[in-house]
């Protein structure tokens, strides 16, 4: 699959999103396609079943639009969340994604509510916002090494269908201190042995027979806990 199959114009929509925005700050960051049989891998495992559904829904044929759009989505995400009153002043967030997660407290002005109906005027709206990661397929470069940091479930749904190159979001790391900031604390924590090592582990590890076991788990969901706190009292100035 060429890197010409994909407009400029599709990396453009993805690069002006604000999640792209919010979430790629940091590195210098590229769009490319990169070979999945090289990608170097810090999670010791990946769930079966999440690999199949994934490439079920990829079909054996998928077209170059398909694939970007599951490479780089900016849709809604697909897995439900149930949400809770379990407390005068606590929430709980339930998904079966493991990718549901605490975002961060938000100041919002009245203008910005809508379908709220106040008994009174509103002076500012204090949100605590649960949601989703920007779920970017995307890797972090150091040298000619290429470690993946997201998306290891549809790397892998992919090379199960023969499916060799994807595209990507890639970060570039010249420093420790820019590692410390993007990867995941087993990479921050050593990262001579994935990015200078002889022989680091790889994506396609996952296939081996020789070394790989499958093994059965029980199923888990995430669960996110909000709780708030007031405190009303006179100050004197």
């Amino acid at each position: 699959m060429a890197t010409g199959q994909y407009r400029t114009s599709s990396f453009a929509k993805v690069r002006a999103d604000p999640r792209f925005r919010r979430t790629f700050n940091t590195l210098p960051t590229t769009f490319g396609m990169v070979e999945l049989d090289s990608l170097i891998i810090y999670q010791i495992h990946v769930t079966r079943n999440f690999v199949d559904a994934r490439a079920a829904r990829i079909g054996t044929a998928p077209e170059p639009e398909a694939l970007f759009n599951m490479c780089l989505p900016l849709g809604e995400p697909e897995a439900p969340v149930q949400i809770n009153k379990v407390g005068s002043r606590r929430y709980v967030f339930r998904s079966q994604s493991t990718d549901l997660r605490f975002h961060e407290p938000a100041l919002l002005r009245s203008e910005q509510m809508t379908g709220y109906e106040s008994f009174g005027a509103i002076a500012g709206v204090v949100g605590l916002v649960v949601g989703f990661s920007s779920n970017f397929l995307n890797v972090v470069q150091v040298g000619k090494r290429m470690l993946l940091h997201n998306g290891y479930h549809r790397a892998c749904a992919m090379r199960a269908l023969g499916i060799t190159h994807a595209p990507c979001i890639i970060q570039t790391a010249s420093r420790a201190d820019e590692l410390q900031v993007t990867v995941n604390d087993r990479v921050a924590g050593d990262p001579e042995f994935y990015f200078e090592s002889a022989r680091p582990p790889l994506l396609r590890d996952y296939f081996d027979p020789r070394i790989y076991k499958l093994l059965p788990i029980r199923t888990r969901r995430r669960q996110i806990e909000v709780n708030f706190e007031i405190k009303d009292y006179l100050v004197t100035e």
